[in-house]
């Protein structure tokens, strides 16, 4: 049984072996981000260092099915911040990466029950260079 800090420091961790390399979860996989380890908890409005991913948690819901076993379901927000010529090729190179990581959440986290992506959203480059994409995410785990 985990807590949500716990759930979200495996999410975390995980996120930041996105680095330019071949998956650890899947070696037909090549990651095409190096995140160089910048991923954080909570919302930071300086954002000095590219590629970045921030991570929020938007709401939680705690549902008991009897017997003492309760369930958690988080949605957490997935922000991602990129600064290149390419921002909108850059950015869905990042949300791909990060949904590698969610589709493989078996291998790195087998104690959550469910982890899925509910939407994706980018601002379509126009900040250019500068690009930001929202994923929108909730995971289900016993606590």
């Amino acid at each position: 049984m985990k807590t949500r800090m716990q759930v979200i420091e495996d999410f975390i961790e995980a996120l930041r072996r996105i680095d330019g390399r071949t998956s650890p979860w899947n070696s037909d996989y090549d990651f095409s981000t190096d995140l160089h380890g910048d991923v954080y908890y909570g919302f930071n409005d300086d954002v000095n260092s590219f590629p970045q991913v921030q991570i929020i948690i938007n709401d939680e819901r705690i549902y008991s099915i009897g017997g003492g076993v309760r369930f958690s379901n988080i949605e957490l927000q997935i922000r991602c911040y990129t600064y290149d010529e390419s921002v909108e090729e850059s950015g869905e190179a990042l949300a791909s990466d990060i949904e590698h990581v969610i589709s493989a959440y078996r291998l790195w986290a087998p104690d959550i029950d469910d982890f899925r992506i509910a939407s994706v959203e980018t601002d379509g480059g126009i900040n250019a260079p500068y690009g930001a994409a929202i994923i929108t995410a909730q995971v289900l785990f016993r606590r």
